[in-house]
């Protein structure tokens, strides 16, 4: 492909969001995954099924639980 592009993709976390991105990232295209947080993960540390403490962020490049 001689016109590479950047193209985001709204990522789910299911099947067909990532098959598009890897459907496109096989055409050679620069791929940028996005999804959307709609909750705060610290107010929900030490509820049932969470740590104690919650840091960093779910999903991002600033770190991982």
């Amino acid at each position: 492909m001689t016109n590479k592009q950047t193209i985001a993709v709204a990522m789910s976390g299911g099947v067909d969001s990532s098959t598009v991105a890897a459907m496109l990232r096989a055409e050679g295209h620069e791929v940028v995954g996005l999804t959307m947080q709609l909750w705060n993960q610290r107010r929900l540390a030490g509820r049932e099924g969470m740590p104690e403490a919650v840091q960093g962020r779910c999903c991002s490049l600033g770190g991982a639980l």
